[in-house]
């Protein structure tokens, strides 16, 4: 018996994601199947909503002057070989994209909101998290703030905050701070 998909209400988010690509905002979170207000799916790495994976393969050109992609990029591709010694040809898989698929418009936004919940432990409470790139991810503590602000607000705020000092070493820095 397979098993079925559970529906976007029967879902609790353990971190929910704003994320700004580009001039878009989206939102993505991860989440686990939820049975009741504190019952929820302990087994299993969960999965993510708003996003999928796409699988990266490593390319080669094709170099068979009779096949139909002759000087064309082509996943390579390996032989390997099964238990019984039956041969059989992988693709080099190099990596996974992951790829956004749910903008944060108003009515993602509630649906996301309503995925947000606290559980009994080791589960705790959902986290939140604004991504300004790739490597660049900040935690949001007002739930309000972090379904109510725009990312671009957020970017300008969490900018603002960084220390940038242009044209100074860090010794000239200290010594600068010191004598203040």
């Amino acid at each position: 018996m397979t098993k079925k998909e559970p529906k976007f209400s029967e879902l609790w988010a353990s971190q929910v994601y704003r994320i700004l690509k580009g001039d878009k905002e989206y939102i993505a979170a991860h989440v686990r199947r939820k049975y009741a207000d504190r019952d929820i799916e302990p087994k299993g790495p969960g999965e993510y909503v708003g996003m999928k994976q796409e699988v990266r393969y490593e390319m080669t050109t094709d170099t068979d002057p009779d096949s139909d992609t002759y000087n064309q990029r082509i996943p390579l591709e390996v032989t390997v070989y099964d238990q019984t010694g039956r041969e059989i040809k992988q693709k080099v898989q190099s990596g996974i994209d992951w790829i956004l698929t749910d903008e944060a418009n108003a009515t993602n936004l509630e649906r996301y909101r309503k995925l947000v919940g606290a559980m009994p432990d080791p589960h705790g409470a959902t986290q939140f998290y604004w991504m300004l790139g790739r490597h660049e991810k900040y935690q949001a503590y007002d739930v309000e703030e972090f379904f109510d602000t725009p990312m671009s607000k957020i970017r300008d705020t969490l900018i603002r905050k960084r220390l940038v000092i242009k044209g100074k070493k860090k010794k000239d820095v200290k010594e600068s701070e010191e004598s203040e």
